[in-house]
């Protein structure tokens, strides 16, 4: 049992860290997306409609899921292919590389580096 918690207390900087990066970019997503990723009942993107994809950053809840998700890359296409046809790539392109490429590769050499 100690040694669970002496892993705990050796991993802590790196979640702060870690969460430090996820509020960053679920506020940045939610600056850049906020109420904008909208779909009318066919599917099409329209900016007054009444539709809202699964995940979105319209809330801080919604939009941290969102990067947790993203930095899991489980199910990020389908959340990067929504805000994409929203914004037309000019500002979903960078956030999402930035995050997926950037972030996980930071995060997983830090990781490393813990644990070794």
């Amino acid at each position: 049992m100690g040694q669970i918690f002496q892993t705990l207390k050796d991993i802590r900087s790196f979640l702060l860290f870690f969460s430090m990066i996820l509020t960053s970019f679920t506020l940045l997503g939610m600056e850049l997306f906020g109420y904008k990723v909208r779909f009318n009942s066919k599917d099409e993107y329209d900016p007054v409609g009444e539709v809202f994809p699964a995940t979105t950053y319209n809330s801080f809840i919604e939009g941290f899921y969102g990067c947790f998700v993203l930095l899991g890359n489980d199910g990020w296409s389908t959340i990067y292919i929504n805000h994409y046809r929203a914004s037309l790539g000019f500002t979903a392109t960078p956030f999402f590389l930035t995050l997926l490429i950037g972030c996980q590769y930071i995060m997983l050499n830090i990781f490393l580096a813990i644990l070794l």
